[in-house]
């Protein structure tokens, strides 16, 4: 199985949020903070999760159209501030990111939060160093799943599109994460 991947692929980039860490208590606390605090709504679980695998920037222009700057900057605010206690890693995702990486296959992370966010995430649970890159939304225009952010990692990385896997947890087709 090892060789077959590492035949197969020179990397595998990997989505972050709802792939290798569940970050889905503090985006949905971070909605209903925000919502309470700027538009005195209490926005409904489900009402969150029809935007999780999209953009921040395309759910709070949708919620809060005039207000999205405000809510984005409200949301992060609290995001970062609850980050560290609200995430969890998945099962089995730090065993099974050490033993591509020792069996020498590739990794990376394209994902619609910020770089330094990012990498604060991996480096909680132990898995910033198995990563030769990060690319997050501020190194691009277009977030996923336009195909700039995962170019972007294909320049930095020096490959081509062949030689990688894209691992997610967002239909390609649906406008991707915060």
């Amino acid at each position: 199985r090892k060789n077959n991947l590492k035949n197969n692929f020179e990397y595998i980039l990997f989505d972050l949020d709802g792939t290798l860490l569940d970050t889905s208590e503090l985006i949905v606390e971070s909605f209903r903070y925000t919502f309470k605090q700027h538009c005195n709504y209490d926005i409904s679980v489900s009402e969150v999760h029809d935007f999780f695998g999209k953009s921040l920037r395309l759910a709070m222009e949708t919620l809060g159209k005039d207000k999205a700057d405000e809510l984005i900057d409200t949301y992060r605010e609290h995001n970062a501030k609850y980050h560290d206690e609200k995430i969890a890693i998945f099962p089995e995702v730090a065993e099974t990111i050490k033993t591509m990486y020792d069996n020498g296959i590739k990794l990376a992370v394209v994902t619609s939060k910020t770089k330094k966010t990012a990498l604060r995430g991996l480096k909680l649970f132990g898995l910033e160093s198995y990563f030769s890159t990060v690319i997050g939304i501020n190194e691009c225009i277009n977030p996923k799943p336009h195909p700039e952010p995962v170019n972007i990692a294909l320049q930095e990385l020096k490959l081509a599109p062949e030689f990688c896997l894209m691992v997610g947890d967002s239909p390609r087709s649906e406008e991707h994460t915060s």
